[in-house]
């Protein structure tokens, strides 16, 4: 997120006072663009007054021309305007304050946007530029604006929206289907057939929308599913940095954008991206958890990144899945949240645990947390993971030991169990997320059992087989691949 730098314009008009009845006041202006000041159309103004709490927003004509008509009284006077928009291109909100102390129409109130911007070199004559803001109505709804610059005719639109729907229309209005994260991309094309094209990732909700950050280090991960202890790790940063180094916690390290790492032994390593470019270095860890029993959800993995804006001030982006219909934010200073994104301001710069709880419409439920140090503005996220043990075993002799095989499975797996008694079974295969895929009733004898357990119509992944018997049971973890 661009920082805000406030430029203020005082003005003051010493002029003839109004009579004692009401009386209209305009105030207009111009918005133009680049070094060769190009007007530019459809464009965001808004105006408020100081102390009333009055505001308005208005958009360009064609000519780039703005304006406001204000309704005023005499004891209204005298009082304070401002005036502002946004240089889209360096993120900075302009300013101008302007000091009423007559009714006499104010004009002359003109912005420049993006004045670094000069004509593209040769061969090059054109360039996409765009920008877009939430509309009044429908929830989601988002009014894209093209401001793209060619020394020729642009007969050609193509939008993509980032959420599978396009359009060739030159400033579409687009009503998104679900709050989250999307990369929003225009193609512009001239009649002297030059082509452009420029990116950019917004975040979306019902009441809000945010560009993403220019230098933000992010990465996930996901467990192998047939080798627990090996990890595919994929570069989800944002900005220009190019450069990628990852360090393993482990002594290793890879300058891959998405490498694969395994551990030769188990336990805690805390992983760190660092990216870097001419502009900025940014870096991100992540501790990962590695041992035999341990499995990482793949279906309803909660995630957020949190943007710090100033030293206090923290934009909590959700990053978790579309089938996510319920968030739960624990911010770490007694704060909660059920929006999909929050925006909370902290009273000081120390370190808070942040936890995000999603819950799917299938019911599946998980965490994400976050270690926030805003002293020196890094964050340390921290997966939910399940731990597969042998829970409420028999006793003594009872016990029950399992080997299946093959192992992995492909289609059919054999179950081998030890049994001191004839009982009937209940074999019940789980998915890591806790929900209950299928289920097996059986027969045992004393002695070695064989048994045949059907996985065919299961995707390849890790699951957990839990066997009942007498009121007790045994878990283990068993692997689906072929």
């Amino acid at each position: 997120m661009s920082k805000i730098q406030r430029i203020v314009i005082p003005g003051l008009l010493f002029l003839f006072p109004l009579g004692l009845c009401a009386n209209e006041l305009h105030v207009s202006g111009r918005v133009f663009f680049g070094q060769e000041h190009e007007p530019i159309p459809n464009f965001p103004v808004s105006i408020q007054t100081i102390g009333s709490g009055m505001s308005e927003q208005t958009f360009t004509n064609a000519n780039g021309i703005y304006l406001f008509t204000l309704d005023i009284q005499p004891s209204d006077l005298p009082f304070s305007l401002i005036v502002e928009t946004t240089d889209f291109c360096t993120g900075m909100q302009i300013q101008k304050q302007i000091f009423i102390f007559s009714g006499i129409d104010i004009w002359g109130l003109d912005f420049y946007i993006c004045e670094g911007i000069i004509t593209p070199p040769e061969p090059s004559v054109c360039s996409t530029y765009f920008y877009f803001a939430l509309a009044d109505a429908p929830p989601l709804s988002v009014s894209f604006f093209d401001l793209s610059y060619s020394d020729a005719t642009i007969n050609d639109w193509h939008w993509d929206f980032g959420d599978g729907n396009h359009s060739s229309a030159a400033d579409p209005n687009h009503v998104y289907a679900t709050a989250g994260m999307y990369e929003i991309s225009l193609t512009i094309s001239n009649e002297e057939d030059c082509s452009s094209t420029k990116k950019e990732v917004v975040f979306i909700d019902e009441n809000e929308l945010f560009e993403a950050p220019d230098c933000q280090a992010m990465f996930v991960f996901t467990q192998d599913s047939i080798e627990s202890n090996t990890f595919h790790f994929k570069d989800n940063s944002y900005g220009h940095s190019e450069n990628c180094q990852w360090n393993f916690g482990d002594g290793n390290w890879s300058l891959e954008h998405d490498p694969v790492h395994s551990y030769d032994v188990p336990g805690i390593y805390q992983v760190t991206l660092v990216k870097t470019s001419e502009q900025c270095t940014t870096n991100v860890s992540m501790m990962v958890h590695v041992a035999d029993n341990i499995v990482y959800e793949t279906d309803c993995s909660a995630l957020f990144i949190p943007l710090m804006q100033d030293s206090l001030t923290v934009q909590f982006i959700n990053l978790s899945p579309s089938n996510a219909i319920s968030y739960e934010w624990e911010l770490g200073d007694g704060a909660f949240s059920n929006e999909y994104i929050v925006s909370h301001q902290y009273s000081d710069s120390s370190n808070y645990n942040c936890r995000l709880t999603v819950t799917t419409t299938e019911g599946c439920s998980n965490t994400y947390d976050v270690l926030l140090d805003l002293e020196n503005r890094t964050f340390t996220g921290q997966p939910a993971f399940l731990v597969i043990n042998k829970v409420d075993t028999l006793e003594d002799d009872a016990s029950m030991p399992i080997r299946i095989f093959p192992h992995p499975v492909q289609q059919t797996a054999h179950l081998v169990l030890e049994s001191l008694e004839s009982s009937d079974i209940i074999l019940e295969i789980i998915h890591p997320n806790g929900q209950l895929i299928q289920v097996e009733k059986s027969t045992v004898y004393p002695g070695t059992n064989t048994l045949s357990l059907n996985m065919s119509d299961l995707p390849n992944g890790a699951y957990l087989l839990r066997l009942k018997q007498n009121g007790q049971n045994v878990v283990t973890k068993i692997i689906k691949n072929f």
